[in-house]
């Protein structure tokens, strides 16, 4: 079996999110045939589609062994073959070797059930600025998912909220690997069964096993309820500010900002540091202590070049133009 260098590499970047199960070995390598590579760690999956002129031939590959290869060859064909007792994988100059594994054990990956529906690439960088705002946990929370439902994706860190509105009707919850595996697909499709969810696209299908934490309806808590508008702001100098007050600040916690009519600033008592930016399009109606680390996390990834800022129910949102998005910056307030 012949496959090129080029193909792995792209399915060695497809699925670099998905973490090899350290319980099970036999999750330590790809099942690659004449049609596909298939990486499982029972929980996630990737079945890429591949072209080889090879007819009905399975191997079981060491994915290590395999990328060890593949990162330094200049070849343009990675060679994968039997010998006796033995896989070889090679290229013009190079081989390695390692024990063939029985195919009976490579686990089974589930299929859909149901029909796929079309996802708009639109809903997908949606997903990715949520996604921005969760955090990494070993125990599934509110705070590490992407809720997508009631016509909305949705997250929070319990400092900032988002959501946006979306066209797809669907129901599914992203945890944040998943979502940065899904964040980065286009002309993509989901279908979804009682135990898994997928989302295909034209060259691969990413499936899942559905989390046990339940899809939570965030989106219906973050309200703007009409309050006029305060100030439209060029983000680019918010942003600039937080980094300057992220890295002079000698805390070993976030530096604390604030934001009030025509004026940013940082107080590092501690260390007896100070800044301020004079921002003149900038009213408040009521003086903002902000993190600059979460607010950077919100302002890179949102859309557009300005925001605008609303107090309402003595909370700040962010939002746009069109209100596409809106975000609930949840402060501390004098």
């Amino acid at each position: 079996m012949q496959i090129l260098t080029s193909t792995i590499r792209e399915f060695q970047k497809l699925s670099s999110g998905i973490k090899t199960n350290p319980i099970l070995p036999i999750c330590a390598y790809l099942k690659i045939t004449d049609k596909s590579i298939i990486k499982t760690n029972l929980h996630q999956f990737i079945d890429f589609s591949i072209s080889s002129a090879s007819k009905g031939e399975i191997f079981l590959v060491d994915e290590k062994l395999l990328y060890n290869l593949v990162n330094v060859t200049n070849s343009e064909l990675i060679k994968i073959s039997a010998s006796d007792k033995h896989l070889v994988i090679e290229d013009e100059r190079q081989s390695l070797k390692h024990q063939l594994q029985d195919i009976t054990h490579f686990p089974a990956i589930p299929s859909a059930e149901n029909e796929y529906i079309p996802i708009s690439d639109e809903t997908i960088a949606a997903i990715s600025v949520a996604n921005n705002l969760t955090i990494e946990e070993n125990i599934p929370t509110i705070k590490s998912a992407v809720m997508v439902g009631k016509n909305h994706v949705a997250a929070t860190d319990h400092f900032i909220a988002y959501k946006e509105g979306i066209a797809e009707n669907v129901t599914v919850l992203l945890m944040k690997q998943v979502a940065a595996i899904i964040s980065k697909l286009t002309n993509v499709e989901y279908s979804t069964t009682e135990n898994y969810d997928f989302f295909k696209t034209s060259k691969f299908i990413f499936g899942f096993s559905k989390s046990e934490l339940n899809y939570m309806n965030i989106q219906e808590k973050i309200i703007l309820n009409g309050s006029a508008l305060e100030s439209k702001i060029n983000k680019q100098d918010i942003i600039s500010f937080c980094d300057m007050a992220i890295n002079s600040s000698y805390s070993n916690l976030s530096p604390v900002c604030k934001m009030e009519s025509e004026l940013l600033t940082m107080d590092d008592d501690g260390f007896d540091i100070h800044l301020k930016k004079e921002m003149p399009s900038l009213k408040c109606k009521k003086a903002f202590n902000f993190n600059p680390i979460l607010m950077n996390k919100l302002l890179k990834s949102i859309p557009g070049e300005e925001i605008n800022l609303y107090f309402d129910s003595n909370k700040y949102f962010i939002t746009d133009d069109t209100k596409t998005y809106l975000s609930l910056i949840m402060g501390i307030y004098e």
